[in-house]
């Protein structure tokens, strides 16, 4: 076998009071940079927790958002079927709701044409005046 002695690295020749001198001056650097914002934080409690609830609500949004590129087994199985059978039954029955409508408008046209015509009627005149207007309007006999 080999004598195969480990190299010393000459940047960590250091003693454990260097190491805990480091450790006292991160320490202090942490505390006065963490200062500012726990004052702040103790000032306005409501105020950080409602900023942190609504910095949750949009960054859960965001992840939501990212991961909906592909559609769920639900909305693959289930949902794109369903929207594909919809179409198809609205295309099938398309020219059956035009005559529908066709048929409403039409009947509500007629239906205005009549309430016209009976506008003309007088119900306050006496019976007589009544078959008279009724008369002209058919046009079979004048009083």
């Amino acid at each position: 076998m080999s004598n195969i002695e480990p190299k010393e690295n000459p940047g960590t020749d250091t003693s454990p009071r260097d190491a805990s001198e480091c450790c006292k001056m991160m320490s202090t650097v942490v505390d006065s940079t963490l200062a500012p914002p726990k004052a702040f934080i103790r000032r306005n409690p409501i105020a950080t927790v409602l900023g942190a609830l609504s910095f949750g609500v949009f960054l859960g949004y965001m992840i939501a958002v990212a991961r909906r590129d592909e559609p769920t087994l639900c909305e693959r199985i289930v949902d794109e079927p369903l929207q594909k059978a919809r179409d198809a039954i609205q295309v099938a029955l398309a020219p059956i709701v035009h005559r529908l409508h066709d048929g409403y408008d039409a009947a509500r046209e007629g239906i205005g044409r009549t309430r016209a015509n009976l506008t003309r009627f007088r119900p306050s005149h006496s019976a007589e005046a009544w078959l008279g207007q009724l008369g002209q309007n058919l046009k079979l006999w004048k009083p």
